[in-house]
């Protein structure tokens, strides 16, 4: 489905602290910079943490209601852009397949959910597969677990979790040892702070590696 030599994913996370006007406006924004996609993260506190955890009540205010997910999908879908899901767990796998969700994104935490797996498969979408951190046996195994439900479409999302992300944590070969041993494309999750001098030099290098698809946190202002 995506085929273009680059595909740049701006994604909007909980940059929108829990505002919908904010989160219009970051659509907005993502609309004005020739992307073709925005990427949404959809939760329920509940699939991420329990009740006691400290956690808990922070991500409860970052929630959007059913209704904000359908002007968020509908505004985007007016900007013609394609719509991308972090999901984690059936509800939110619902709600992004109910709103016409075009492609899912699995995190690592649930690379070994194969019960989750089977779950996304069913809606026969492309996935992006976070595997930072991951094994290559649990990498081939997620990857069977996929094709054996008919799911072709994987791209493998390189990338390390930590805000901000020091460049020399990065570990961008790894970009070029996946594209070696899986024939699938290879994308960059990049963490690094928005304002260092060198992101464009950094983002090139990934591309250098291989990097077919490039996806970076974005926000209204630093």
């Amino acid at each position: 489905m995506f085929d273009n030599k680059l595909l740049v994913i701006p994604e909007i996370a909980n940059s929108h602290a829990g505002s919908v006007s904010k989160a219009l406006d970051l659509v907005k924004a993502i609309s004005g910079i020739g992307c073709e996609c925005v990427k949404f993260q959809i939760f329920e506190p509940a699939e991420l943490y329990k009740q006691t955890d400290e956690a808990f009540d922070l991500f409860k205010t970052l929630t959007l209601p059913r209704e904000a997910w359908e002007e968020l999908f509908q505004l985007s879908r007016a900007f013609g852009l394609n719509i991308f899901c972090d999901v984690f767990g059936q509800s939110s796998l619902d709600l992004a397949t109910e709103l016409g969700c075009d492609a899912f994104k699995l995190h690592l935490s649930d690379i070994r959910n194969l019960s989750f797996v089977s779950a996304i498969a069913e809606h026969n979408k492309p996935v992006f597969l976070s595997v930072s951190g991951a094994s290559l046996n649990e990498i081939f195994d997620v990857i069977y677990s996929f094709r054996s439900r008919g799911i072709d479409d994987v791209t493998l999302m390189h990338g390390f979790q930590r805000y901000p992300t020091n460049l020399e944590d990065t570990n961008l070969s790894r970009v070029n040892t996946l594209k070696s041993i899986f024939d699938l494309k290879i994308g960059y999750a990049d963490h690094t702070s928005g304002d260092d001098e060198r992101l464009i030099e950094h983002l090139a290098l990934a591309i250098g590696q291989g990097a077919t698809v490039i996806e970076k946190h974005i926000t209204l202002s630093r």
